[in-house]
């Protein structure tokens, strides 16, 4: 069925026109002949859409937009991770998974795992593609001990609620390799929560391996978390003179056992290394204490090789240099030498004896006539004359002393 329209034509071309219609339109109208001028009003046939078709179309455009969110959710969860699925063997893996059972992340537990991993990409594959790969690969790589038992431990590691038919999986999987490459090793399957996983990942081992830990140490066990890291789990428990699948079978525990144990391991953590921290402190303060007694030693020692060790250069420099003990100890020996403080008095006293006697004799000489007043006279006289002695001398050795004084002063800073 077919409507008529109207419109201007605004263009031509060839069999064509574009005709622009009163509601605004441009529309390409077909004709067969006939003269069509531009700006000229034309009518023209238009074919009408059957309702069916148009409501064929108004589904199709429903249906396409209800299954956007379906494919955009469907996308997220496949790049979204769903479970952690961990292999021990010795080598270790990680395989993360969506809830396709597609691995989306692969990740190495230690060196030996990454030596297995080399050269072969497991991102895309099937999860029972990569537990079949890297278990062949540790066997081929010599990693399976062909004469004792060996233990092949799978954890499973939920992000959401338990999945039992994942384990069943996962175990099956294995199985199948052990037995295809007659590997002598038994598989065991544990379940671990998120909590565990990341502990098991801050001490730098795996889930399972931690687990057992876990259930050595509640058993009265010391289990070194490097051995753990380093040895084969059969190894670890060799080395303890236990056996191993006695600690894998009560390894398996409810959500809150686990928990439970894992608090009480932070607990024991946090006690020793508190006790470590103080053993190195009591060691630092006596190693400082021994040192701080050394060193004094070794100063007073320097001190006294100082004296008698010095270099001939050292030495002339001191004598050109000397200090100022040393100036005034050689100055007072070469005054001493010289003249002693004493000799000076005495040298002073002398001279005022001689003075004395050439200017005139005793005053009582003259009293021939009173003998007892000469003989007072006498007295008087030399009292005067020891009186006068004894301060002339005084002055005498002040001076001599700061003479002295002044020499040593000069000595120091001329």
């Amino acid at each position: 069925m077919r409507t008529m329209e109207k419109g201007i034509v605004v263009e031509k071309s060839g069999r064509n026109l574009i005709v622009l219609t009163p509601e605004g339109e441009f529309k390409k109208v077909a004709v067969s002949g006939g003269e069509y001028r531009l700006g000229q009003e034309i009518e023209f046939n238009v074919p009408r859409v059957s309702s069916v078709y148009r409501f064929g179309a108004i589904a199709a455009a429903v249906v396409l937009l209800l299954l956007v969110p379906v494919f955009v959710n469907l996308m997220e969860m496949s790049h979204k991770a769903y479970a952690y699925v961990q292999l021990d063997i010795n080598p270790g893996v990680e395989f993360t998974i969506n809830r396709y059972d597609r691995i989306i992340d692969v990740r190495a537990l230690n060196s030996d795992g990454q030596k297995v991993l080399e050269g072969f990409e497991l991102n895309g594959k099937n999860l029972e593609e990569g537990i079949r790969y890297f278990t062949s690969k540790s066997y081929e790589m010599g990693y399976v001990s062909e004469e004792n038992k060996n233990h092949i431990i799978v954890t499973t590691v939920m992000e959401g609620e338990e999945n039992p038919s994942l384990e069943k999986t996962v175990e099956e999987a294995v199985n199948q390799v052990v037995d295809e490459k007659n590997i002598p090793a038994q598989v065991n399957v544990l379940n671990a929560t998120k909590e565990i996983r990341a502990e098991a990942e801050k001490s730098g081992i795996s889930s399972g391996k931690l687990l057992l830990l876990l259930e050595a140490n509640s058993e009265g066990m010391d289990i070194d978390i490097e051995d753990m890291k380093s040895l084969s789990i059969s190894e670890v428990f060799e080395k303890e003179g236990r056996n191993a699948e006695d600690i894998i079978k009560h390894a398996r525990k409810t959500r809150e056992e686990m928990n439970r144990l894992l608090e009480k391991q932070r607990e024991k953590t946090k006690e020793e290394k508190l006790k470590k921290d103080e053993d190195e402190r009591d060691n630092k303060s006596e190693n400082d204490r021994d040192n701080e007694g050394n060193q004094n030693r070794e100063e007073a020692s320097d001190k006294d090789r100082g004296r008698d060790d010095k270099t001939p250069d050292q030495g002339k420099k001191d004598k050109e240099n000397p200090g100022m003990g040393e100036k005034i100890k050689d100055r007072i020996d070469e005054r001493s030498k010289d003249k002693p403080f004493d000799q000076d008095d005495e040298d002073d006293e002398d001279k005022n004896d001689e003075d004395g006697n050439d200017e005139q004799g005793p005053p009582w000489v003259d009293d021939e006539d009173n003998p007892e007043k000469g003989k007072q006279r006498e007295d008087e006289e030399r009292e005067n004359n020891g009186k006068r002695q004894n301060s002339e001398s005084g002055k005498n050795r002040n001076k001599g002393k700061s003479s002295m004084a002044e020499e040593i002063f000069t000595a120091l800073f001329r």
